[in-house]
């Protein structure tokens, strides 16, 4: 039984799925007048980060299942930004990389990101953005424990 008294105040997912969610909904409002949607720009970041990876890679990186992930990256192939290529010493697993036109429109769109992330930035004291960062990585650590048991 819930108590009434039950109060979101101190309620870790409320706060992180605010955070989440007014973070996307800023992002995507700057992300769609380029004409790309959060799940594309979060594939097009990765992949100019680490380069070329399977999809499944792509899927826990990005946090979309690969479901999801396949009409992506299936709309990203459309508009030439991506490429798919199976691996060939395995030709189950498809890689997918940047196109040329990919990493062009990364260099589009990165201002529109890092614009976002610095007033985030601002926002917080060196000491902050420590704990902020530290906090982060030991629930996600956490969680994929807890996940693996």
């Amino acid at each position: 039984m819930v108590q009434k008294d039950a109060s979101l105040e101190t309620f870790i997912p409320f706060w992180l799925n605010q955070l989440t969610s007014k973070v996307n909904a800023r992002l995507a409002e700057k992300l769609a007048e380029i004409g790309i949607s959060i799940p594309q720009w979060r594939v097009l970041s990765i992949l100019h980060s680490f380069g070329s990876m399977s999809i499944g890679k792509v899927s826990e990186l990005a946090v979309i299942n690969q479901s999801t992930l396949s009409r992506v990256i299936d709309q990203l192939e459309r508009t030439e930004l991506v490429s798919r290529t199976p691996l060939p010493e395995n030709k189950r697993v498809i890689e997918v990389s940047l196109t040329e036109l990919g990493e062009e429109t990364f260099a589009q769109i990165y201002p529109v990101a890092s614009e976002l992330h610095f007033f985030m930035e601002k926002q917080l004291t060196e000491i902050e953005r420590e704990a902020f960062f530290s906090i982060s990585h030991k629930l996600i650590l956490a969680l994929q424990i807890q996940n693996k048991v």
